[in-house]
């Protein structure tokens, strides 16, 4: 899986067209520093590749067709402690985290996001 995310990474930093990986969003609301020091805040999501750190992370709902519905969110990965194919939000509070999770999982989406990922200079 490493190597793909490499691949993925290399791709992002050359590619005009963007790159959408396919992923399962959660969020958490546990406060404290992030894996790249920062605070966690509004913004900042997780996943379980250390290597996607510093890269803008554009939520969309995966339909259950494929297809991409309703933008979520953009973020910018700070973070880690997740897995792989794992998007996971940072929510201030549960109440939050769950209206979160309420809109992934809308339109018969289960969880189930579109991420587009972008290189922040």
């Amino acid at each position: 899986m490493s190597e793909l995310i490499l691949t993925i990474l290399i791709s992002i930093s050359v590619a005009a067209k963007p790159i959408y990986l396919p992923m399962h969003a959660t969020a958490y609301c546990l406060t404290g520093t992030t894996a790249s020091g920062t605070t966690t805040r509004y913004g900042v999501c997780a996943t379980g590749n250390k290597n996607l750190i510093g890269n803008e992370a554009i939520l969309y709902q995966r339909l259950p067709d494929g297809s991409k519905g309703k933008y979520i969110g953009t973020y910018i990965i700070e973070d880690t402690g997740c897995s792989d194919h794992v998007i996971d939000v940072w929510k201030p509070n549960i109440t939050e985290c769950q209206e979160f999770m309420d809109l992934v999982y809308q339109d018969g989406c289960k969880g189930q996001i579109w991420v587009e990922l972008r290189r922040v200079d």
